[in-house]
Formats: C-alpha cells, sequence, structure tokens
C-alpha cells in the first residue's frame, strides 16, 4: 500500500501475471498431454464447482488469518486462547461434514453448496458489519458458528460435485485441478483481506484494527455470495460419468441376442 496500485512492480505484477495466465491456457490448448486439460472446462459442473472451490477456500483463510489477529492484539487473548475460540468455526466440521456428505447422495449437492456459502457469506458479512474494538467475544461468536456451519457443508459437498461431474478416467486430474483452485483460492483470499486491511487500517490501536477488518471481512463475505451463484449453475450442469446419471443398459429380450 505504500507503494501505490498504479506504481510500476504492483501494475508489473498484475499485468505479468495475467499474461502468464493467458499463455499457459494457450500452451495446455494446444499440448498433446496437457497437465490441466482446457477440455474439461467446458463441463459446467466441473467448472463452477472450481470457481465454487475457489472462493470457499478464500473465505476460510481470509476468516482464520484475520480473526486471529483480531482476538490476540485487540481482545488480547493468548494463542491458546485464541484457538479455542474459533472451536465454533473449524469444529463444526466434526458435526455437520459428515451429515452433509450423506445428504448430498440423497438429494444432490447443489443445494448443499448453496446453503454452505450462503452460510459462509453470512457470518463473513456479519463479523464486517457487528464486530468493534468493544464488542467482545459475544459478538464473535454467533458469526463464527454460522460461518463455521457454512464451511462445513459445503467443503465436501462441492468436492463431491466436482468429481462427480467427470468420467471415471479423468477423476485423477480432475481432482488435482480442484485442488488447485482451492490452494489458489486460499492464497487469493489472504491477499486481498490483507490488502483492503492495510489500505482501512493499522496496527497502531484496537480501532484502527477494526477500521481495517470491517471492510475485509465484508469483501470476502461478498466473495463467497458470488460463489452461491456457481452453486446455482452447479445445480443445471449435466453430470458426466456420474453413477447417479449414467444410464442404465437395457436388459435384453427373451429370445433375442444382443
Amino acid at each position: 500500500n505504500e507503494t501505490g496500485w498504479v506504481s510500476a512492480s504492483i501494475l508489473g505484477g498484475l499485468i505479468g501475471g495475467a499474461l502468464a495466465l493467458v499463455l499457459f491456457v494457450a500452451w495446455e490448448r494446444r499440448s498433446e498431454y496437457p497437465l490441466m486439460p482446457m477440455r474439461l472446462f467446458r463441463n459446467r459442473g466441473f467448472s463452477n464447482g472450481c470457481v465454487a472451490s475457489f472462493v470457499l477456500m478464500a473465505g476460510v483463510f481470509g476468516l482464520g488469518f484475520l480473526t486471529a489477529q483480531y482476538l490476540q492484539l485487540v481482545l488480547h487473548y493468548n494463542p491458546l486462547g485464541v484457538g479455542l475460540r474459533l472451536l465454533p468455526a473449524t469444529g463444526m466440521a466434526l458435526l455437520l461434514a459428515p451429515i452433509a456428505g450423506r445428504l448430498a447422495d440423497r438429494i444432490g449437492e447443489w443445494p448443499l453448496v448453496m446453503l454452505g456459502l450462503g452460510l459462509e457469506a453470512t457470518g463473513l458479512l456479519l463479523i464486517g458489519a457487528l464486530v468493534t474494538n468493544t464488542s467482545g467475544y459475544r459478538t464473535l461468536v454467533g458469526p463464527l458458528f454460522i460461518a463455521g456451519a457454512g464451511i462445513a457443508i459445503a467443503f465436501p459437498t462441492v468436492t463431491t460435485a466436482v468429481m462427480r461431474s467427470v468420467g471415471p478416467d479423468e477423476t485423477a486430474v480432475a481432482s488435482g485441478i480442484s485442488n488447485t483452485f482451492r490452494q489458489v483460492g486460499a492464497v487469493f483470499g489472504v491477499a486481498i483481506a490483507t490488502a483492503i486491511f492495510a489500505a482501512e487500517g493499522s496496527y497502531r490501536t484496537a480501532s484502527e484494527f477494526v477500521d481495517g477488518l470491517s471492510p475485509a471481512f465484508i469483501t470476502l463475505g461478498v466473495l463467497c455470495a458470488i460463489g452461491v451463484l456457481a452453486g446455482v449453475l452447479l445445480r443445471r450442469a449435466p453430470s458426466v460419468g456420474s453413477p447417479r446419471t449414467a444410464p442404465m443398459a437395457t436388459p435384453p429380450r427373451r429370445g433375442h441376442v444382443r
């Protein structure tokens, strides 16, 4: 932020990164054995699942990165106290993830992906809107439960949705691509949260810390809300090679040879 968004180093990095991405896509489209087959992205279920994975992890890592600092620097809890107070967000996975996985087999992934990302977005937006330097942990615990529930529901279901959107011979590469989107999303979440925090706040006082934290969480919440749109598209996408949607072979009629 001291350098400025229009400085040569920042613009050069952004333009260079975008150019490198374009060149990578062009190379992969021409390669006989591509690392990331571009044809997979013609499948809407796969593409939207990757987008949902990206925004899900952006919210997860942005939430953990800034909330831990808020608890320690503003509310003055020690590291153990910070970890215990983050349990409403992290511990929900133990309770809800297995249930979400079983529900996905019954009703499909898309309703759960939308529900999970919607809850994560709601929790992040509430933190951005309600938390102050004097509000205390009681204001934070409710949104942490909401965001944690959303993460626990969305994480297993969006992974399942991606894997079911491709054929059996493509599951390995689909898993690798989906994992890449998750990892890049995590880095992006921390980067965008810290960039906004540094532009709007600082570590000098508790009040200035919250001045940066609030817009950062609101931005992360909006990003996750955009992911809900990917969940809507995921509902409409056909699942190629899914055991639930693959056509069943018609049994031969008696007296006929097939």
